[in-house]
């Protein structure tokens, strides 16, 4: 071919073939993993609100209101986007989101276990062993989706999906970072996007796993001779520029609490309200409380929850693919054993209600990653002399992802009822059997967040039961709750001005570190109550739900009814039946472990309190019905 003519399409062919085969070859497992993964997160995904904090979330996202501490600005956003697809229940689309960003982890994770495929030092890369590995990353992914902690914040309205895929991403970018190679300055600029996103979903996460990022990256420099004090500097400075897109989601919490929406949540549109809010001011004190025996208590369950996500097999190659990073890949190595030991130290010290293995879920992505990087080991290993030694390797290559599909599928099949949460409606249910026994325009007070937080969706969202005011007494402690109050229950709150007003200023005071008198303000929140109560009655219903504080509407005769109790101002009267709860549902196996340990619980203690209360009035036949029911709540699994 003469200077200046162009190349025929016989010689470029090769070319263009080789190129979509590296296409196919990179895109084609992440794009089977999600597929397979957002497939089995959608046909499990919740169609109804749910249990914890998925009612709150909701109702955020829908209204663009504020969220409880600290606020999580970002998903708020893309949950509002998500709000307007035209499918389904406002709920059922913020679990799709889960669903989508579930996936995405698991398609990120799939991603980053073909990118550790890497050949030893000297050796070629065996191109025969690629199908076999392709197919265990996909696996590998996939089994990550369907992983019991994983499946169920991907498959209900909660924020640690899209953490998790954002972790992801931020560690794909930072593994492919090489301080050896020139023009690498954009990877850590795009490292700190990630990780700035991510700060703008669940801060705390991201928090936790720093220390990891900046360790890796500084013995990174140093192995490369670029150790030196300015190098790391400019380093993490990047990192810091290029999180500043994902830190400006912040900057919609005082936004949207100066449009005063239905939900201000720690009304953060001062300096003060801000910062008191985004550092979660009012969970503080649960760090102290912590404890050794707690600790050590919670960091056992953590294990078993590691032995049963990655299994004992799982755990053996995690084992493998730990020393296959150290040998080869120690600055990564260092980024996974640092960001584990932090995150797992929190959540262990941390003794979280009902979300604590949420904060594991980077590091079981993590600890996947490890597993994958084993098995890569013993498909992609070296090849030893002699025909006997390949055909066991040519075995092994093709016996491996054989048989961890078959334990996948295996494992998919015999959890899929537990995961599936698209038949849950326990949350619904719970407000409706306890509402079901008030009157309108009736007062419940309670502290119990599986009912406030599912009655918040309900009420603002599809508009059941507006008429009652309910007031929860944790949230009473705090001044935008007030002011919450004074928009949602004005009536109420004018009619307790007196007792109302001495209490808002003292709450003022501590919130904003001022002196006060702890005694004279818990006096003011009781005598608040009270003056709820009062301000109610004779005229409407008073409900309450257990727990309480001590002492509160002790004036008061206290009729258990089905799921509360009913204050009266003086002896019981004949009354009719509560209306009955759809305690049943409660007897399943395959509940939200929130659902087993406090719904069920609440269910089966009013029973056995409202059959004493019948057997004390000489109804036993009734008595003996609701005793009956409580117990078989009690023995159920």
């Amino acid at each position: 071919m003469s200077a200046g003519t162009l190349p025929d399409r016989e010689s470029t062919a090769p070319l263009a073939e080789s190129r979509w085969m590296e296409l196919f070859r990179t895109v084609s497992p992440p794009l089977a993993t999600f597929v397979a993964a957002a497939a089995f997160l959608t046909a499990a995904a919740a169609r109804d609100v749910t249990l914890v904090d998925s009612g709150e979330l909701i109702l955020a996202a829908v209204e663009l209101d504020i969220a409880h501490p600290p606020g999580f600005p970002l998903y708020v956003l893309v949950g509002h986007l998500f709000s307007w697809l035209p499918i389904g229940s406002p709920a059922f689309r913020l679990s799709l989101m889960s669903a989508v960003f579930g996936a995405s982890a698991a398609a990120l994770l799939t991603m980053l276990c073909l990118r550790s495929r890497s050949p030893s030092p000297g050796l070629p890369q065996p191109e025969a062993s690629w199908w076999p590995a392709a197919l265990w990353c996909t696996l590998v992914g996939t089994a990550f989706a369907g992983s019991p902690s994983p499946a169920f914040y991907a498959t209900v309205a909660e924020v640690y999906s899209l953490n998790t895929a954002l972790f992801g991403a931020a560690v794909l970018c930072l593994t492919s970072w090489d301080p050896g190679a020139p023009k690498q300055d954009a990877r850590l600029i795009w490292v700190g996007f990630w990780v700035g996103l991510g700060l703008g979903v669940h801060h705390i996460s991201w928090v936790l796993w720093a220390p990891a990022f900046m360790l890796s990256m500084f013995l990174g420099l140093r192995r490369h001779d670029r150790g030196r004090a300015l190098s790391v500097l400019l380093a993490y400075g990047r990192v810091a520029f290029g999180s500043l897109p994902g830190l400006c989601a912040y900057a919609y919490l005082p936004w949207a609490s100066s449009r005063q929406p239905w939900l201000n949540w720690g009304s953060p549109d001062s300096w003060h309200g801000f910062w008191w809010h985004v550092s979660a001011g009012q969970y503080r004190s649960y760090l102290s409380q912590g404890s050794w025996t707690i600790f050590r208590q919670n960091l056992m369950e953590l294990g078993g929850l590691w032995l049963d996500h990655l299994t004992p097999l799982g755990l053996l190659l995690a084992m493998l693919g730990a020393w296959v990073l150290g040998k080869h890949h120690p600055r990564t190595l260092v980024l996974v054993l640092v960001g584990c030991g932090c995150a797992l130290a929190y959540a262990a010290w941390y003794d979280i209600a009902e979300d604590g293995d949420a904060y594991a879920l980077p590091a079981l992505w993590a600890s996947a990653w490890l597993c994958a990087v084993g098995g890569l080991r013993l498909i992609d290993g070296r090849s030893g002399e002699g025909s006997s030694i390949d055909g066991r390797r040519a075995l092994l290559r093709a016996g491996l992802p054989l048989i961890a599909a078959a334990l996948w599928i295996w494992q998919v099949m015999d959890r899929f009822p537990d995961l599936d949460r698209s038949k849950d409606q326990v949350a619904r249910h719970y407000v409706e059997d306890v509402l079901a026994d008030v009157q309108r325009g009736g007062l419940v007070l309670t502290k119990d967040w599986q009912f406030h937080a599912p009655f918040l969706y309900l009420s603002r969202i599809e508009g059941f039961r507006p008429d009652a005011h309910v007031v929860n007494l944790n949230l009473l402690r705090y001044s935008w709750y007030l002011s919450h109050l004074d928009r949602s229950a004005g009536d109420l709150m004018t009619a307790c001005a007196e007792a109302g007003r001495p209490y808002a200023e003292g709450v003022k005071r501590w919130e904003q570190g001022q002196a006060f008198d702890a005694d004279e303000l818990t006096r003011h929140y009781h005598a608040l109550i009270e003056a709820m109560i009062a301000a109610s009655l004779p005229d409407r219903e008073v409900h309450v739900m257990v727990p309480i504080e001590t002492g509160v509407g002790a004036a008061y005769t206290w009729i258990p009814r089905a799921l509360t109790y009913r204050l009266h101002p003086g002896a019981p009267k004949p009354e009719p039946e509560p209306a009955e709860p759809r305690w049943q549902a409660l007897l399943l196996d395959n509940l939200q472990p929130t659902a087993k340990t406090k719904v069920r619980r609440v269910y089966g203690f009013m029973a056995a309190q409202r059959a004493q209360f019948l057997q004390a009035i000489g109804r036993k036949q009734e008595a003996a019905i609701w005793l009956e029911r409580s117990r078989a709540l009690e023995a159920a699994p």
